[in-house]
């Protein structure tokens, strides 16, 4: 009797556990004969890109405004997966990069620079917080580029990197800058 239960309660555990790092998703837990669903893990960096910006006016507030299509749509889980943004501008002697969002000094004051990122558009947002009537003009940032990364989350919590600066995360991530 004692083998019986041992064999059984071994035969419990083994079925019942589950582990949430395998890549592996139930499809349904109501639904004893679903197929387990792959996570599809996606690891994009883009090139530099040049965006085309123009002003728009968002609730009175004027504000530049690009996108770039992604090459390919790509399709992944969200939450377990990070979406960075990066620009790059000319500095006196060298190039410099910036995690976005940042702030960026003129002279009509500080522009608060933002993107967005989904399954297929890439787009950056510019404006100036200290003057929302005071129009953004296109040609004062027409030198920029700007680069997206998507990588899975559990790379980002465990990679030992200060992932505002851009050379590091490149040397980390393996890409040229």
């Amino acid at each position: 009797m004692k083998k019986f239960t041992t064999i059984i309660i071994v035969a419990f555990l083994a079925v019942s556990c589950s582990k949430s790092s395998s890549g592996y998703l139930p499809s349904s837990s109501n639904d004893p004969t679903a197929k387990r669903q792959e996570i599809v893990k996606v690891r994009l960096i883009s090139d530099w890109q040049n965006i085309s910006l123009r002003s728009v006016n968002v609730n009175g507030a004027n504000q530049l405004s690009g996108e770039s299509t992604l090459t390919q749509v790509i399709s992944y889980e969200t939450g377990m997966h990070k979406k960075l943004a990066y620009v790059k501008f000319r500095g006196r002697e060298e190039a410099i990069y910036k995690p976005l969002p940042m702030s960026y000094p003129t002279q009509i004051g500080n522009h608060a620079f933002d993107f967005t990122l989904d399954f297929s558009t890439f787009k950056i947002f510019i404006s100036n917080p200290e003057h929302p009537g005071r129009l953004v003009v296109p040609e004062d940032f027409s030198g920029f580029q700007y680069r997206y990364i998507i990588i899975p989350t559990e790379i980002y919590l465990g990679t030992q990197v200060d992932w505002n600066d851009l050379p590091a995360v490149a040397a980390a991530l393996n890409f040229s800058l």
